[in-house]
C-alpha cells in the first residue's frame, strides 16, 4: 500500500544536515556533511482505517420487529417502536423512553508492519556568492556526491 505524500512530507520534515569539520573549511582538510537521522533509521507505519459501527439499546423500550435494521434514524424506527415495557401491568409512563444509540465513523488503526523509506541524494558545493564549484577542481569528494553522507576536500586557492 503507497505511504500518503502527507506523511512522507511530516517524515522529511525531521530530516536535516548536519556537518563536521571547521565552520571555516581549510584547504586540503576534510568537511564531512550528512542527512540526519540516519536513514536506516527511518520507517514508517502504514495506518488503515478501520470502521467502527456501534449500535447499542437499553432495556425498557419495546418494537414490533426483531431486528433494528437500516438503523436508528427516526424515520426507521418511528413505526417500529410500540413503546416501553409495562412494568407489572402498569403501562409506562408516556414521554419516558427507552434508550437508542448509534455511532458510525472510521477510527486509524496502525498495521503490524513497518514500511522502509529510502532517500536519494545529490550534493552540490557552492561558492558564497552561488557560484557552482567544479568537482576535481576546486573540491574532491573520494566518495561522490551521491550518498547520504559526504566528505569533501577543497583545493588550495592559487593565485
Amino acid at each position: 500500500m503507497p505511504v500518503p505524500v502527507e506523511v512522507l512530507n511530516d517524515l522529511a520534515a525531521t530530516l536535516r544536515i548536519s556537518a563536521a569539520g571547521a565552520a571555516q573549511p581549510v584547504a586540503g582538510q576534510p568537511v564531512t556533511a550528512g542527512i540526519v537521522p540516519p536513514l536506516d533509521q527511518l520507517q514508517v507505519t502504514d495506518v488503515l482505517n478501520g470502521n467502527l459501527n456501534l449500535t447499542w439499546v437499553t432495556k425498557d423500550v419495546r418494537y414490533n420487529a426483531a431486528t433494528l435494521e437500516p438503523s436508528l434514524l427516526p424515520a426507521d424506527l418511528n413505526p417500529r417502536i410500540l413503546g416501553g415495557i409495562p412494568l407489572g401491568g402498569v403501562s409506562p409512563l408516556p414521554g419516558v423512553p427507552g434508550v437508542l444509540g448509534q455511532l458510525a465513523g472510521t477510527i486509524p488503526l496502525s498495521s503490524a508492519a513497518s514500511i522502509p523509506v529510502g532517500l536519494e541524494v545529490e550534493w552540490s558545493v557552492r561558492h558564497p556568492s552561488g557560484a557552482p564549484l567544479t568537482p576535481g577542481t576546486d573540491f574532491l569528494a573520494p566518495a561522490g556526491l551521491t550518498s547520504p553522507g559526504v566528505n569533501i576536500i577543497f583545493a588550495p586557492v592559487v593565485r
